[in-house]
């Protein structure tokens, strides 16, 4: 008896699941980004928005509101040398530049690898800061009061033939659900 409601629940599930699409920027194997329309900027010069987007992309100048703060990309460039450090061999540095400002009712703590470098649509296709090299850079956790804000530069390795990359963040709950997903994306040669 109870195998003749349970095939049809089950039937209804997977029904429902077929007519899901995947998550825009996003592709099955791991989270990365997707390639911007020919039509989007893609470029470090946008010209910026107050940041609502259906699908999760933004560009940089874009606010973005987030469930926990708010957050603009400010400029990303590639660079030799930041601040005494250099790349490895085959690499070359982006510089990003965000402001930050907190917007819950506590003070919000962060870490470096809450943003996320990526370009290409391979499994390691992507970095994190590098650790503590560079003038400006935040430490690998700190807190933002409530109602503060911070500015600062993340400095990251990725190959030296990229262009074309995207600042990943996703939110990530105290009980571990996952929420939205944010893509900045730029053009940085």
């Amino acid at each position: 008896m109870k195998t003749r409601f349970l095939l049809p629940l089950i039937m209804v599930c997977l029904f429902a699941l077929s007519a899901c699409s995947s998550i825009p920027g996003m592709s099955s194997s791991k989270s990365t980004p997707g390639t911007p329309s020919s039509s989007s900027p893609s470029s470090s010069g946008s010209s910026g928005s107050s940041g609502s987007s259906d699908d999760g992309r933004y560009y940089v100048g874009d606010e973005i509101a987030t469930d926990f703060f708010k957050y603009t990309v400010t400029s990303a460039e590639t660079a030799d040398e930041y601040d005494g450090h250099t790349p490895a061999d085959g690499c070359k540095l982006v510089v990003v530049a965000m402001d930050i400002k907190n917007t819950e009712t506590y003070s919000m703590p962060m870490f470096a690898s809450d943003f996320e470098l990526q370009w290409g649509s391979g499994d390691e296709d992507y970095s994190y800061p590098v650790a503590m090299y560079c003038n400006g850079e935040l430490m690998d956790e700190y807190e933002i009061p409530i109602n503060g804000s911070v500015s600062t530069v993340s400095v990251y390795e990725a190959p030296a033939d990229m262009k074309d990359f995207a600042l990943w963040f996703l939110e990530i709950y105290d009980n571990e659900s996952v929420g939205d997903s944010y893509f900045t994306y730029f053009t940085a040669e």
